[in-house]
């Protein structure tokens, strides 16, 4: 269901009043009701609805859309023009029923029933006439009064005997009073009255939805494809309750054996218990599941169906133009389970899945090899990967639940076919399956999942949070925006489930939405995006001056450089003439907080824009091949940038214009610089710090004077300094890790410590970070500080330096093994945060692109899929 058409679940609700004696009325509700009817709710008892909507989360959140908004405005304006008690009271003494009405092309409104043949019903009504403003017209022989309530509000009254009727469209109320004065009128809605005889009257709210009328009313506010509720039955009854986390609904699916309609092709066949939730993700953001029972007697019953409406033969035409013999000899390996799901995306668009289930290992291989394109076969993590050549196989077969399926890649996994569109979203989704990503292992959905009778022929699931985003590329642009503006605060809509259990001429539906804070250090698949080539070195973010959030630059192997957005969109790649020398840096040239790119690569000097686009002088040709990346300097945070960089034994100084700075005095040094040039401050003093590849440390002035200097040449020094700052400067140290695994102390002014952090385990790569000493030994990590320290361990040796951040007022440490294809993060008491390892077969980079409360990891894997994690 559409957020928007959602709504009438809390319009009802937002009608204050008290609970009375049941009155009395002759008219019926499907006497009255106008055909074009999308939907219509019954309120039975007002004191519990009131009760529910005040301590229901879901509610709560609901009401955020401006929908509900505007219908609460229109009341509160109708009833300041009139007397609120005459109003309220009216409406508290009656049988109250509320719909959507379709009342033009494409336009719907809603509209208020009242019954009620109490004779002081009558006079509170002549009451509310008399507010100010009121004019008196004619329909066909019965008077319609309106009510102006401001420039942009008009409201809508009509009374005859115990009928009431109210809108805020005077097309709707004139099709009420036609379908009154109908002679048919209790035929053409005898549907209705034969479902609306099985609801629950105890039950606060029941709704029921003409399914007919869905997709032209769902076509409204966006290219959403909704045709197959007008395949499911022509009314739906839901008994709605509501508790303080849940909106609840239980009802019936009417769909009488006279017609066609998609459950009676399910009526026949068993429903188990499901087992594919070892195969969803926990990120999914839609799931369809089917129990089919047996793949042969399900085919006979949808081609039952089929015939039933006629399209048949146009379905065995379909067939025909697939190889021979390929329906049966998939029924040969299908066995009880099949479905389709969405899970991470790229460009706001959701990645697709599909499986199904097998009763034969080898048969199922063998048949489906068969059917594969030879020219593509690949392993990846244990398992083989083909490519169907048949198109449209499976929507052709079984349906539209499989239309996105054209050319899908394969895998077998234990007793499962899974299917993917994309190639890199087949090995992410692969990735959560060995990783336990899966929703059997999530608390949160088999809560969910357990609250519902479980045994069903259809489960639809909604992961919200996942599923949002993915809505904004088929809402129309209002709805979109708005969508836009609310999904932080939607984020605690955490699941909608619904569950049809199908019988031959009615089905028993079981749905929920629930509310649920999210969970605190959970590690879910963001979104995924494949490159054009392998990924090379690591991913870096950098900050998007127009939004302040973060994106993400990555390199591939044919050195081509990407800039990503936080969502996984691919703002732009630019072609480089070779790899990037360490990393990117970020300047604000024209000093109008717009920034751009600083980066070298072995022969130039690069300064790009947020476009993609060179800054005018750049980029520049180095005067001799670069022996480390560009060091950037900010002096006095004026933004009187210069950038440094090391060609061999040379340092040469730039400005932001590409020109060689005058006045800059570097001499020679014996052998190549192999260090960054860092710049480091201290009470107003300060030095740019670089080392030769024979182990001298450079220690020089603003000119490329030295200030400083130690005689010791240290050749095993690592290339990156920390600075622990002092008093000043001279009291000042660095720290540098080596490749002995000590860690050097350096004080400017040239004594020089050398110590093991830990005499057991000498450091292979070492950082400082907020006073915290942390370091690798192996595939052993080690946090050493004053507060709490602690150690622990990969199962592969730790491949490059860890990473630390402050996120929350708390401390988070990472790292990666290529060896054991993992990322591991551990937060500030040592715990492995829950949902670690995640699989990554390349370096990463962390922090918090929205610049929000959710920590982001950005990895990738060889095949050139870069993946985020969000730790929400």
């Amino acid at each position: 269901m559409s957020l928007k058409h959602s709504y009438f679940l809390a319009l009802t609700l937002l009608l204050l009043g008290a609970c009375r004696e049941s009155p009395k009325s002759e008219t019926q509700i499907q006497e009255v009701l106008p055909l074009n009817t999308v939907w219509l709710a019954e309120i039975n008892d007002w004191e519990e609805v009131i009760a529910k909507k005040s301590n229901s989360r879901v509610l709560d959140l609901l009401s955020q859309f401006e929908s509900l908004k505007n219908f609460n405005s229109h009341w509160h304006n109708a009833a300041e023009l009139s007397n609120r008690d005459s109003l309220q009271d009216l409406m508290s003494s009656s049988h109250v029923y509320l719909a959507e009405i379709l009342s033009g092309a494409d336009r719907y409104n809603w509209l208020l029933i009242l019954l009620n043949d109490e004779a002081s019903a009558e006079r509170l009504f002549q009451n509310f006439q008399k507010a100010d403003g009121l004019q008196s017209l004619e329909y066909s022989g019965e008077k319609i009064y309106q009510l102006k309530l401001n420039e942009k509000q008009d409201l809508f009254l009509h009374h005859s005997n115990d009928l009431y009727l109210i809108s805020g469209d005077r097309i709707a109320l004139e099709a009420a009073i036609r379908q009154k004065n109908s002679p048919t009128q209790v035929a053409e809605n005898d549907r209705l009255r034969q479902i609306r005889e099985s609801r629950n009257p105890r039950s606060p709210l029941n709704v029921y939805l003409n399914l007919k009328s869905w997709p032209d009313y769902l076509g409204t506010i966006g290219k959403l494809k909704a045709q197959f509720l007008a395949d499911m039955g022509d009314w739906l009854l839901l008994d709605l309750d509501a508790e303080k986390h849940d909106l609840i609904a239980t009802g019936l699916l009417n769909h009488p054996e006279t017609e066609a309609y998609f459950p009676q092709a399910l009526a026949s066949l068993r429903s188990d218990q499901i087992q594919a939730q070892k195969l969803i993700p926990v990120n999914l953001a839609r799931w369809v599941h089917m129990s089919i029972g047996n793949i042969g007697q399900y085919q006979r019953a949808f081609e039952a169906q089929l015939e039933k409406a006629g399209s048949l033969k146009d379905h065995q035409e379909i067939i025909a133009k697939l190889p021979a013999n390929v329906s049966s000899q998939l029924a040969g390996i299908i066995d009880s389970e099949m479905g389709t799901f969405q899970a991470g995306r790229a460009q706001n668009q959701a990645y697709e899945f599909a499986y199904f289930n097998f009763r034969d290992a080898e048969l199922a291989e063998k048949t489906l090899e068969t059917l594969s394109d030879s020219n593509f076969i690949e392993g990846y993590r244990g398992h083989v990967i083909r490519k169907l050549s048949p198109m449209n196989l499976l929507p052709r077969l079984y349906g539209s639940v499989f239309e996105a399926f054209h050319q899908p890649y394969y895998l077998i996994h234990k007793d499962y076919v899974l299917l993917g569109n994309q190639l890199a979203a087949l090995k992410v989704v692969l990735n959560d399956i060995l990783d336990s990503k899966t929703l059997d292992r999530s608390d949160s959905y088999l809560n969910l999942s357990n609250q519902l009778p479980g045994k069903a022929q259809v489960q639809v699931v909604y992961g919200i949070p996942e599923w949002l985003p993915n809505q904004k590329e088929v809402l129309n642009k209002d709805l979109s925006e708005e969508l836009e503006s609310l999904q932080d605060s939607l984020q605690n809509l955490r699941w909608a489930i619904v569950q049809l259990k199908a019988d031959k001429d009615r089905s028993f539906v079981s749905a929920m939405i629930r509310e649920e804070q999210a969970i605190q250090e959970k590690i879910v698949r963001q979104w995924s995006v494949q490159l054009e080539g392998q990924p090379s070195g690591a991913p870096q973010f950098l900050r998007n001056h127009n939004n302040q959030k973060l994106d993400i630059a990555i390199q591939d192997e044919d050195h081509r450089l990407y800039l990503i957005s936080r969502k996984g969109e691919v703002y732009w790649t630019k072609d480089l003439d070779g790899p990037i020398i360490g990393d990117i840096r970020q300047i604000d040239i024209y000093r109008n907080n717009k920034l751009q790119m600083v980066f070298n690569t072995t022969n130039q000097l690069w300064v790009v824009d947020r476009l993609g686009r060179n800054v005018e002088g750049f980029p520049v040709k180095l005067k001799a091949e670069s022996t480390a990346p560009v060091g950037v300097f900010n002096y006095d945070q004026a933004r009187n940038y210069r950038l440094v960089v090391p060609c061999g034994p040379m340092l040469y100084n730039y400005d932001v214009e590409g020109k060689a700075v005058k006045g800059w005095q570097f001499k020679k040094a014996a052998s190549d610089i192999v260090s960054e040039p860092q710049f480091f401050s201290v009470a107003g003093k300060d030095i740019i710090v670089c080392l030769t590849a024979d182990g001298k440390l450079y220690q020089l002035n603003r000119r490329g004077e030295e200030r400083f200097k130690v005689e010791e040449k240290i050749e095993e020094l690592k290339t990156s300094f920390y600075l622990k700052a002092g008093e000043s400067l001279k009291k000042s140290e660095l720290i540098a890790g080596s490749n002995s695994g000590k860690m050097y102390v350096i004080n400017p002014e040239g004594k020089v410590d050398a110590l093991y952090l830990d005499r057991s385990h000498p450091a292979s790569h070492l950082i400082y970070f907020e006073g915290r000493y942390i370091f690798s030994d192996g595939a052993q990590l080690f946090v050493k500080d004053d507060r709490m320290p602690f150690e622990a361990s990969l199962e592969d040796d730790i491949s490059v330096k860890p990473k630390a951040m402050i996120l929350n007022n708390r401390f988070y440490t990472a790292a990666f093994s290529a060896g054991a294809e993992e990322i591991r993060l551990f937060n500030e008491e040592g715990n492995l945060v829950d949902g670690f390892p995640v699989f990554a077969q390349g370096p990463f980079d962390m922090g918090s692109l929205n610049r929000d409360k959710s920590l982001n990891i950005v990895t990738y894997s060889n095949d050139g899929t870069l993946i985020c994690y969000r730790l929400r």
